[in-house]
C-alpha cells in the first residue's frame, strides 16, 4: 500500500520549531454550552435551488429559483414525465457561481458569473447550438458554513495546500501565473508549487500546530467513523476522525464530509451528533507525519464532475480516495476556470469557499 497523502512535508526550521514547542499539551478549550444539535445545517441566506434533468431520446431540461422555496424540479417534473435528475443543489441568487455543461456530443461548456447570468448563459448555449443530452452542474463560489477547524488564537503554520493538478500537468498561464507549462502541483490561485513546500497529489491542508492543541468540528454533523488506522510508515497508527455535513434537504441537498488526520488521540465515536465548535480530539504526529499537526480534507458527495450523489465508503485499510475532496478556500485564480473540476473527469468537483466570514485560517504560504 503506498504511502497515506497526508503526508506532511515541514521546513526543516518549523519542524524543528514544532517540536520544541511540544513539551506539553496545549490547553484545552473549554467545550461551548450544551444544547440540542441538529447534523443538519442550515441554508446561508441568499441561495437558491438549480435542477438539471436527463429524458430518453437525449432530451434535457435546466431550470432554477432563487430561493430555498423554489423547485425546480418539480417543475420540470410536471412538465414532462419520465425525466430523471442529473444534478441539483444549491447556487447563490446573487454571488458569483461556477456551472460546467457537458453534452452528449462531447461539448464542454465552462460559465462563470453573478447570480443566475452563467446559468442562464450555459442554457442559451446548449439551447441554440441544438445539444442532446446536456448535464449542468453548478456550484456557487462561497458557501458559509465552517468554522476553523481550531481556535483562530491557536500559533500554527500552514504546510501544504490542495493540489489542483492532480496527475493532470497543467499551464498556469491559463491562470493568469508564471511558471511551468506542465505544472503537476497547481495551488487554489493557479500557481506552479511543483518545486515548493508542497505534495503531489496533496488532497487537504496541513497545519503544524502544537502537541495536544484540541482539534475542532467545524460545522454540525454525525461522525462516520473515529478509528485507528494501520498506516505503511514509521509510526504505524494513525488516529483519524470523519464528519458527515448535511446542507439543505430533498432533492437539493449539499453533502460534505470533513476528514481530520493524525491525532494524538480522539474524544468521539461512531454515529455521534456533534455541534460546530465541540472538541473532536487533540493533534498529534500519528501515523504517516514528521511533526504535530492536523490534516483536514473535504470530500463533496454531491454534483461531483460525474455524480449526482455519490457513495462515501472508507476502506478498512486506508482512507476514501480523493476523488471529489475540493478546496475549501475554493478556485481564486487571477483568471480561468476550476481545472479539478472538469480537467479530472470523471474525477474532481467544482471546488467552494467553505469558510464563514472571518473564520478561515490564514495560509502564509498562500
Amino acid at each position: 500500500m503506498s504511502p497515506n497523502p497526508s503526508t506532511l512535508r515541514l521546513p526543516a526550521v518549523l519542524l524543528v520549531l514544532a517540536l520544541q514547542a511540544c513539551a506539553g499539551d496545549a490547553k484545552p478549550l473549554p467545550e461551548p454550552p450544551q444544547e440540542e444539535v441538529s447534523p443538519v445545517l442550515a441554508v446561508p441566506a441568499g441561495m437558491g435551488h438549480y435542477c438539471s434533468m436527463l429524458w430518453p431520446e437525449q432530451g434535457w431540461a435546466f431550470a432554477w429559483g432563487p430561493t430555498t422555496n423554489s423547485a425546480p424540479c418539480e417543475q420540470l417534473r410536471a412538465q414532462a414525465a419520465g425525466g430523471d435528475v442529473a444534478r441539483a443543489g444549491l447556487y447563490s441568487a446573487q454571488g458569483r457561481n461556477n456551472v460546467i455543461s457537458r453534452c452528449a456530443d462531447g461539448t464542454v461548456g465552462l460559465w462563470s458569473g453573478l447570480g443566475a447570468s452563467p446559468l442562464q448563459s450555459a442554457h442559451a448555449d446548449a439551447t441554440n447550438h441544438q445539444r442532446k443530452s446536456c448535464v449542468f452542474t453548478v456550484a456557487p463560489d462561497a458557501l458559509p458554513i465552517f468554522d476553523a477547524p481550531f481556535s483562530l488564537m491557536t500559533r500554527v503554520f500552514h504546510a501544504t495546500g490542495f493540489d489542483f493538478a492532480q496527475d493532470v500537468p497543467l499551464d498556469v498561464a491559463d491562470f493568469g501565473q508564471t511558471g511551468s507549462t506542465t505544472a503537476h502541483i497547481v495551488d487554489h490561485l493557479g500557481r506552479d508549487q511543483s518545486n515548493a513546500n508542497f505534495v503531489n497529489n496533496h488532497d487537504g491542508h496541513d497545519w503544524g500546530m502544537v502537541t495536544g492543541t484540541p482539534i475542532l468540528a467545524v460545522a454540525n454533523g454525525t461522525v462516520l467513523l473515529a478509528r485507528d488506522r494501520e498506516v505503511p510508515c514509521a509510526s504505524p497508527i494513525q488516529k483519524e476522525v470523519y464528519v458527515q455535513h448535511d446542507v439543505g434537504s430533498d432533492e437539493y441537498l449539499e453533502r460534505f464530509v470533513s476528514y481530520y488526520a493524525h491525532f494524538k488521540s480522539y474524544v468521539v465515536t461512531a454515529g455521534q451528533v456533534v455541534r460546530k465548535g465541540q472538541v473532536l480530539g487533540y493533534a498529534g504526529s500519528t501515523g504517516c507525519s514528521s511533526g504535530p499537526h492536523l490534516h483536514l480534507a473535504v470530500a463533496r458527495l454531491t454534483n461531483t464532475a460525474s455524480e449526482y450523489r455519490r457513495d462515501y465508503s472508507i476502506p478498512g485499510t486506508d482512507h476514501p480516495p480523493m476523488t471529489s475532496n475540493i478546496e475549501i478556500y475554493g478556485w481564486a485564480a487571477p483568471s480561468g476556470f476550476d481545472p479539478w473540476a472538469w480537467r479530472n473527469h470523471p474525477s474532481g468537483a467544482l471546488s467552494i469557499h467553505l469558510w464563514n466570514d472571518g473564520q478561515a485560517p490564514v495560509n502564509p504560504n498562500f
